[in-house]
C-alpha cells in the first residue's frame, strides 16, 4: 500500500487593516509533515491543537501534529476528542462498542449505544451517537446515556462551542441550536444510573432553516458556510450574513489575533472575511441582558462607526429598538426606528421628511391626528395641505 502523504499549507496573513474580504490569501508554501500509514477518512485534531488523530481502513493512529510521530493506536471505525482533556478521546470499534481513553490511556469504561441504531460517533462535550434520525449524547466519566434529541432529517455533524454549554445539531435540511445543563446532569448522575437518561439536559434554542456546510463556534457565535454558498453567523437565534460566496467554499478557521474567518475551496484557493470579535462580544453581552459590558466595549472604540448599523439591527431584532436607535448612523434606519419607539425629532431637514414619508405610511401608519399632528409642526399648514391631497391613500 502506498502511504499518504500529510502536508499543511502555510498562509501569508494579510494585514488586517488592508485586506479585501474575499481576495486570495498567498500560499507560502506547503510543510510536509510526514507519511500517515493508512488511507485517512477522518483527520481530527485535539483541543490545543498539539495532537492529530486519523482514522480509516478500520483502525486509528494519533500523531504528534508539528512532526508526525506516533503517540497510540488501534483499531476503530469512528474517532472523537473530547473538549476538555488533551488526551481524553472515544472510539467506536468494529463490533460497535464505545470505549473511552483518558490520558491516551484506556479507562476500562464503554458501553453498547441501545437508544440509537449507531451510524456514526462525534466527540465533544459529551460523546454523540448518531442514527438516521437522531443524535443519542453520552457521559465521558461514565458512558451512561444523557438524553437523545430527535430530528426530522439525517444528522451530519455536531458542534460543540469551547465552553462545553451549547451544541449545534446540523441535519440536511436544518441546523438546531441547543443549550446543555452539565448543573442538572450531574445532580441527575449523582442520584445514581437512568435508563431513562437525563430530563431537560438539553434545551432548543433555536432551529434555523439553513443546512451547515462546515462550521465553528466563536465565543457564544456560531460561524458556518451554508450550502447556499453564503458565510453567515448566528447569536441568539439570529442569523446575520457576513458575504455572499461565488463557489463552493469551506471553512479552515477564525483567528481572533487578525479578526478574520479564513476559507478554501478544494483546489486550497484561500480566501478571508473580517469578522471583528468586538462585535461578537457585544452582542454576546446584548444576549446576556448585560449591557454594561456591551456598553463598556461600544464606548472603548473597539467597534469602529462603521460597524453601527449592523450593530443597531441586531438590537432591533432582539427588540431593544430605543438601544438600536442610539447606535444607528444611518439616516433612514434612524427614522423607521424613531417611529416604533414614537420619538421622531423636529429638526430634521424637510426634504428628508418628504423624501421618507411614503416608506414611513407603509412601514409604520400612524393615526391620522397623529400625522397631521406630526406635519402641521414640521411644515405650514399649505404644505400639509398640498401634500394629503396629492397623496393616493391616507393613513386609517
Amino acid at each position: 500500500m502506498v502511504c499518504p502523504l500529510l502536508s499543511q499549507p502555510c498562509l501569508f496573513p494579510p494585514p488586517p487593516k488592508t485586506a479585501t474580504d474575499g481576495e486570495s490569501v498567498r500560499l507560502a508554501g506547503e510543510k510536509d509533515l510526514g507519511t500517515c500509514e493508512l488511507y485517512p477518512q477522518q483527520c481530527l485534531h485535539n483541543n490545543n491543537g498539539r495532537f492529530l488523530a486519523v482514522c480509516g481502513d478500520g483502525e486509528y493512529i494519533v500523531y504528534t501534529a508539528g512532526v508526525l510521530r506516533n503517540k497510540c493506536f488501534g483499531n476503530a471505525v469512528d474517532f472523537g476528542w473530547s473538549t476538555f482533556g488533551t488526551g481524553d478521546y472515544a472510539i467506536r470499534d468494529q463490533d460497535l462498542q464505545v470505549k473511552i481513553f483518558k490520558s491516551f490511556k484506556d479507562t476500562g469504561i464503554s458501553f453498547r449505544p441501545s437508544e440509537v441504531d449507531a451510524e456514526c460517533m462525534w466527540g465533544g462535550a459529551l460523546i454523540a451517537v448518531k442514527s438516521n434520525d437522531a443524535v443519542a449524547f453520552y457521559d465521558w466519566d461514565t458512558g451512561y446515556y444523557i438524553q437523545r434529541i430527535d430530528v426530522p432529517a439525517m444528522p451530519k455533524a455536531v458542534y460543540w462551542n469551547d465552553a462545553g454549554d451549547k451544541v449545534i445539531i446540523a441535519t440536511r435540511e436544518a441546523f438546531y441550536h441547543l443549550t446543555f445543563n452539565r448543573d442538572k446532569m450531574e445532580e441527575t448522575l449523582s442520584q445514581g444510573r437512568s435508563e431513562d437518561g437525563v430530563d431537560e439536559a438539553f434545551v432548543l434554542e433555536a432551529e434555523i432553516q439553513e443546512v451547515v456546510r462546515s462550521g465553528q463556534w466563536v465565543g457564544d457565535c456560531f460561524l458556518y458556510v451554508s450550502k447556499s454558498g453564503r458565510l453567515n453567523y448566528s447569536v441568539g437565534g439570529q442569523t446575520m450574513t457576513l458575504s455572499h460566496l461565488d463557489r463552493k467554499m469551506y471553512m479552515l478557521g477564525y483567528v481572533g489575533r487578525e479578526n478574520r474567518v479564513y476559507l478554501c475551496d478544494k483546489q486550497m484557493n484561500v480566501t478571508s472575511y473580517l469578522l471583528l470579535t468586538s462585535v461578537l462580544e457585544y452582542q454576546t453581552w446584548v444576549l446576556r441582558d448585560n449591557f454594561e459590558e456591551a456598553n463598556a466595549i461600544l464606548n472603548s472604540g473597539a467597534i469602529p462607526d462603521t460597524e453601527n448599523n449592523k450593530i443597531s439591527r441586531f438590537l432591533e431584532s432582539q427588540g431593544f429598538r430605543e438601544e438600536a436607535l442610539e447606535v444607528a448612523n444611518d439616516p433612514e434606519q434612524r427614522f423607521s426606528l424613531a417611529l416604533q419607539v414614537k420619538k421622531i425629532s423636529l429638526q430634521q431637514p424637510t426634504v428628508s421628511w418628504l423624501a421618507w414619508s411614503q416608506r414611513w405610511m407603509d412601514d409604520c401608519p400612524p393615526s391620522l391626528f397623529l400625522f397631521s399632528h406630526l406635519f402641521s409642526h414640521l411644515f405650514s399648514h399649505l404644505l400639509l395641505l398640498q401634500f394629503i391631497s396629492s397623496s393616493s391613500s391616507f393613513p386609517n
